[in-house]
């Protein structure tokens, strides 16, 4: 029986997003040291546009996807194509 995940690649996604340095008050010099995190997604590619990566990580049979993450295209880091097991 084929399923809609048939027909979408397997990815790992990484890319660079917003992070706080901190919960609460924090020195304005390690606020300026502070480095975006590098964040990784495995999911299923439904699209890339110009400005987004988009990823469902669980669909059905009817064509609906959950998990859905849509990733700032500028941000990624790396599309990694995967084999599924």
């Amino acid at each position: 029986m084929s399923t809609p995940t048939s027909r979408l690649p397997l990815v790992l996604v990484e890319w660079a997003d917003a992070t706080n340095p901190s919960r609460g008050w924090v020195s304005l010099d390690r606020v300026v040291r502070a480095t975006p995190q590098l964040i990784q997604a495995v999911g299923f590619l439904l699209a890339t546009t110009r400005t987004t990566v988009a990823l469902v990580q669980m669909t059905d049979h009817s064509g609906q996807g959950g998990n859905a993450l849509i990733i700032p295209r500028g941000s990624v880091q790396r599309i990694q194509k995967l084999r599924a097991a």
